[in-house]
């Protein structure tokens, strides 16, 4: 038998149930952030929407390979050729296309799709929702 029967290797549940809870009391001392009106916000909610927006952030950054050097130079006048050039924003002389200094009119670099577009929304749909979910979780007036 590789356990003995002494109260050293005995578990005391009741003991870990109670330091758990005082860690938890501890932990959630500031947890909710109550107004003068007596509406609450739990802080974890948008902690937690906040790693989400950040875990999005990095997500598209990685799908896209950290490379999001996209530039279009538009001519003024599309219908005639006016000779026009554009200050090449990723100017770096030992590169490709980033190598020229003034760029004739078109598209340069891999244009951002959907996925890249998305993070205006993504972060504000986030907020939404957590906002949504604290008002009906902790400040709904009609609680039974």
């Amino acid at each position: 038998m590789l356990l003995s029967d002494s109260e050293d290797s005995e578990v005391n549940l009741s003991e870990i149930k109670t330091q758990a809870s005082s860690l938890y009391k501890k932990v959630s001392q500031k947890r909710f952030k109550r107004l003068p009106s007596g509406y609450q916000f739990d802080r974890w909610m948008f902690q937690l929407a906040m790693f989400l927006v950040f875990g999005w952030f990095i997500f598209v950054s990685i799908s896209y390979n950290f490379n999001l050097d996209y530039y279009e130079c538009i001519d003024p006048n599309p219908y005639f050729e006016s000779g026009l050039m554009c200050k090449n924003p990723f100017y770096k002389p030992e590169l490709e296309w980033k190598g020229q200094e003034f760029l004739p009119p078109g598209e340069y670099g891999q244009k951002p799709g959907p996925l890249f577009n998305s993070i205006t929304y993504v972060p504000i749909i986030l907020f939404l929702i957590s906002g949504i979910a604290n008002h009906y979780i902790h400040n709904r007036r009609g609680k039974r």
